[in-house]
């Protein structure tokens, strides 16, 4: 996918059972009404997908701009902390909406997480 569509696609897997699980999204995912086992997709929280069945998913949505989201974000590298805040413009007015966003970040070239401590 990221060769596909370099781009727009960030794929965030989700570990299960190894040193890198983080137990809300390992939860979250296996949690799902559906959820079969892994490898699974879950598309908008809704639909658990086979992973080949990605690109038709992808291109149908990719295609839809729900909400623009703008960003700030702020780091320190003293610190090591990151402050994002950002502001969502919908499209519609929507009475009595629940909507959850989610800020992921991603790390590239990860070799070891015992390099991490070091």
């Amino acid at each position: 996918m990221k060769e596909d569509y370099p781009d727009d696609f960030i794929g965030i897997a989700v570990h299960n059972q190894d040193p890198m699980t983080l137990t809300s999204y390992n939860t979250g995912l296996t949690n799902l009404p559906g959820f079969s086992g892994f490898p699974s997709v879950v598309v908008n929280r809704q639909n658990i997908i086979d992973p080949e069945e990605m690109p038709e998913y992808f291109t149908e949505i990719a295609s839809r701009e729900v909400a623009p989201i703008e960003l700030n974000v702020q780091q320190s590298k003293v610190s090591r902390k990151i402050t994002i805040s950002g502001d969502i413009e919908f499209f519609t007015n929507i009475d009595d909406a629940d909507f959850s966003v989610v800020a992921v970040i991603v790390e590239d070239s990860v070799k070891d997480y015992l390099d991490i401590t070091k």
